[in-house]
C-alpha cells in the first residue's frame, strides 16, 4: 500500500488497515508506505497498532521494484506511481484521490480499469470492505499486460530527428 508522499493519503492508509483483516490470510504480508509528509507522532500511532503482519515505512526508494514483489499493489492513480504500475506489471488496485475539480487521478483510473490493467474502487463506495473485495479480484484476475507504450519520450525523440533529417 503506497500513499505517495502522503499529503491526500491518510483515508486510503486507514481503510487500507482496516481492510487488512478481511482479506485472506495469504493475502496479509503487506507493506505500507505513508509517504514522507506524515508526523513522527502519526506514524508512530499507526506503527504501535498495526499487525507483525505489516511492515510500516516511511518512504521506499524504488517503488517500481517493490511493485514487481507485490501480489498486488494498492494506491492513489498519481502519474508517477502509475508510471510505476505500468513499468512493474503488478496487479493493482486504484483508488483515486478526487478533491474540490481534481479529476485527473479518477479519469486515468477509470482508463486503466476500462483497458483490463488496474482495478479500480470508485471512492463514492470507498469502505474497508470494497478495498478488501476489490484487492481478493485483482488477485485472482489474470495478469494486466497492457500494451501501451511507455517510452513516448524516445520515441518522439526518433520521430523529431528523422522530420529535422528528412527536412534538409
Amino acid at each position: 500500500v503506497s500513499v505517495g508522499g502522503g499529503a491526500f493519503g491518510k483515508q486510503l492508509l486507514e481503510t487500507a488497515l482496516s481492510a487488512h483483516g478481511l482479506v485472506p490470510e495469504e493475502l496479509r504480508n503487506w507493506r505500507v508506505t505513508t509517504g514522507t509528509e506524515m508526523s513522527d507522532s502519526d506514524f508512530q500511532a499507526i506503527q504501535d497498532a498495526i499487525p507483525r503482519s505489516i511492515k510500516l515505512v516511511r518512504h521506499i526508494t524504488d517503488l517500481q521494484l517493490a511493485m514487481r514483489g507485490a501480489s498486488v499493489s494498492v494506491s492513489h492513480a498519481g502519474y508517477n506511481t502509475v508510471a510505476d504500475i505500468l513499468r512493474s506489471g503488478c496487479k493493482n488496485v486504484l483508488y483515486p484521490h478526487i478533491g474540490g475539480k481534481e479529476t485527473e487521478q479518477l479519469r486515468r483510473a477509470q482508463k486503466l480499469a476500462e483497458l483490463g490493467v488496474s482495478t479500480m474502487v470508485n471512492p463514492a463506495d470507498f469502505s474497508a470492505e470494497t478495498l478488501a473485495k476489490a484487492i481478493i479480484t485483482c488477485k485472482n484476475s489474470s495478469a494486466n499486460a497492457h500494451g501501451l507504450d511507455l517510452d513516448g519520450a524516445d520515441h518522439t525523440a526518433e520521430l523529431l530527428s528523422k522530420l529535422i533529417s528528412s527536412s534538409n
